[in-house]
């Protein structure tokens, strides 16, 4: 006789529901739990330099895991938010949360132009000579106060 194995469906048990809870010595205000630093990023570092744990061998004393770093470009073109994953002696490793470009939409000046308008951080927008990256005038509150005051500068140029 032959038999046949009958399938037999599987038995779903439903999961328990886990009876844990969060404890009141567990929360707590983030200013108790960890530390928020600033930190103006020179012009010349490098996003990708922050990210380096000998970056922070200087102030590595002053971090611990969990505390977090608001990163900013000086000229004001890019932001980033880092969390400290470990500090030693003369290390942090860090991790990168969240980054914002500053900067929006980048137009290139056209090729005839000597001056263009740039977001400088605490500069504000400025007007800036393209050959020698000096500041003519700075300060301005928009991209477009700035570039009327490009318009008067040549203006002033071209009639003098």
């Amino acid at each position: 006789m032959n038999q046949v194995a009958t399938p037999v469906a599987p038995t779903i048990v439903p999961e328990k529901k886990r009876d844990v809870s969060a404890i009141s010595n567990a929360l707590g205000l983030a200013e108790a739990k960890r530390r928020d630093f600033v930190l103006n990023v020179p012009e010349d570092h490098l996003r990708s330099d922050l990210l380096d744990p000998a970056y922070w061998a200087h102030v590595s004393r002053e971090l611990s895991a969990f505390d977090r770093i608001e990163a900013r470009s000086e000229t004001g073109e890019w932001f980033c938010e880092l969390v400290v994953v470990s500090a030693g002696r003369n290390y942090a490793v860090m991790r990168e949360l969240s980054f914002f470009d500053m900067t929006g939409s980048v137009t290139e000046p056209p090729v005839e132009s000597k001056h263009m308008v740039m977001l400088r951080g605490p500069k504000k927008f400025c007007v800036v000579r393209i050959s020698d990256k000096a500041i003519i005038s700075e300060g301005h509150s928009s991209r477009i106060e700035a570039e009327m005051s490009l318009i008067q500068y040549e203006n002033r140029i071209a009639a003098s």
